[in-house]
């Protein structure tokens, strides 16, 4: 097989194959064989009809084409692989090429492919990322929510400043119920990000009334942002919680000899995690400056790719929120054409950074080993159906670059963050004893 690249454009590839005539013909008898199984032909097996029979029934011109179809899928493959180049969408084909039985097949396809990337010197990188550090006030917040996680509840008759209000929520706006009626459990301690004054209103209301807050929606709710909001509460049930002492017993209960103690693990704890933020604020700067470094344009396909993903993200969360697609639309007065292009930025961002990653580990030579890539389609594709001999899967080409792909990604980050976010030695681990606290840290908690 002979294969030619003309590089039309930085991100588009003219591919010229050219098949010898052995193989053509090869492929018109395969053709013949998978047909004759495909339909039934009297007196004859499925799979046996001679060629004359398969070529009367139907037609000399469907063989060639089932010939030419599974060949050039087959060859293209095969081309865009001898040549190292990486397709990021289906080819199109020029012309009309045909098999002619005897003669060699010759096609060219169009296809986009990876735009080269030029990287330079990625140590050199400028990452600037704001230090914090842990303050008493943190530690008594820690310990606040640690209290929180064991307090003793008990059914109460009014709203207080530590209860869990079991309600019924209805939004309004401009006279229009956006939300509504659902109930709902709200954290009075906790209040509500978006609902401004939530929890002074409902301060000491009693079981069965009903309070009204007017707030503005924010930014972070586009469909109505900058808008007045009515919100009605119905309160259906309380409970308060009693918070336990913040003594030497808590501090037992906890792992620690006592407050002192405890005060002294909760920081050692919270500036782990503080360490551990920056270090990820550090590789996402660093990631980000690379990106803005390289100049290339982006090929269509990749993110028409990314903006489906975004778009899949969006409508996924919507449904967690029990809001269907087709509400916030008409609340946002948008069409699903207008919403995608209005994140069209930022599938185009999300390519461009998983081109730069996959880039950065090529030049690098992080090329991805057998073994992981396998691994790594049991974790990104699922486990291989049962009976399968030995659990062994057979990939796709297009499965197989896909996981190639993810790994390049991962592999870059940890080169990078190697460099600008490397791991303090013992780093992330809570003192002993301390994993009710550090769970009550990570806010990954329930009502009581």
């Amino acid at each position: 097989m002979k294969v030619t690249v003309e590089r039309t454009q930085p991100d588009e590839a003219l591919v010229t194959v050219e098949v010898e005539a052995e193989r053509a013909q090869r492929a018109v008898e395969e053709a013949v064989r998978r047909l004759g199984q495909r339909y039934a032909f009297a007196g004859f097996r499925r799979g046996k009809a001679p060629r004359p029979i398969v070529e009367a029934f139907l037609g000399r011109d469907a063989i060639l084409q089932e010939a030419l179809g599974r060949l050039v899928e087959e060859t293209f493959d095969e081309a865009v692989e001898q040549e190292g180049l990486r397709p990021v969408g289906s080819a199109d084909l020029e012309g009309d090429p045909a098999i002619v039985e005897g003669q060699p097949l010759t096609y060219r396809a169009r296809v986009a492919v990876r735009p080269p990337i030029e990287l330079g010197d990625v140590r050199d990188l400028r990452v600037e990322v704001e230090r914090r550090e842990v303050d008493e006030q943190a530690v008594d917040a820690f310990l606040e929510e640690y209290r929180r996680q064991h307090a003793r509840e008990r059914e109460a008759d009014r709203v207080g400043e530590q209860s869990l209000v079991r309600a019924e929520v209805t939004t309004e706006i401009g006279g229009e119920v956006v939300e509504g009626p659902r109930r709902t459990v709200l954290d009075m301690q906790a209040g509500d990000g978006d609902i401004a004054g939530l929890a002074a209103a409902l301060n000491g209301s009693p079981v069965g009334e009903t309070r009204e807050v007017v707030w503005t929606v924010p930014a972070t709710a586009p469909a109505h942002a900058g808008e007045e909001a009515l919100t009605r509460i119905r309160v259906l049930g309380v409970v308060e919680r009693e918070l336990p002492p913040l003594d030497d017993a808590l501090a037992r209960h906890a792992g620690a000899e006592s407050v002192a103690d405890l005060r002294t693990k909760a920081r050692a704890y919270l500036e782990a995690q503080e360490r551990r933020r920056e270090r990820e604020a550090r590789l996402d700067a660093a990631v980000d400056a690379l990106v803005d470094r390289v100049a290339v344009a982006v090929p269509k396909p990749l993110v028409e790719r990314q903006s489906d993903i975004l778009w899949e993200e969006f409508a996924l969360s919507l449904r967690q929120q029990g809001v269907p697609v087709e509400a916030y639309l008409a609340a946002a007065n948008k069409d699903e054409a207008a919403l995608r292009e209005e994140m069209r930025p930022a599938a185009e961002r999300r390519a461009k950074r998983n081109m730069v990653l996959e880039a950065l580990a090529e030049r690098e030579g992080l090329e991805p080993l057998e073994g992981e890539i396998a691994a790594a389609a049991d974790r990104l594709l699922g486990r291989p159906e049962k009976g399968r001999r030995d659990g062994q899967r057979t990939l796709s080409r297009g499965q197989r670059a896909y996981i190639r792909d993810v790994l390049l990604r991962e592999k870059a980050l940890a080169f990078l963050a190697d460099i600008y976010a490397p791991a303090d030695e013992g780093e992330g681990e809570a003192p002993e004893g301390e994993a009710e606290a550090t769970e009550a840290a990570s806010g990954d908690h329930g009502a009581g």
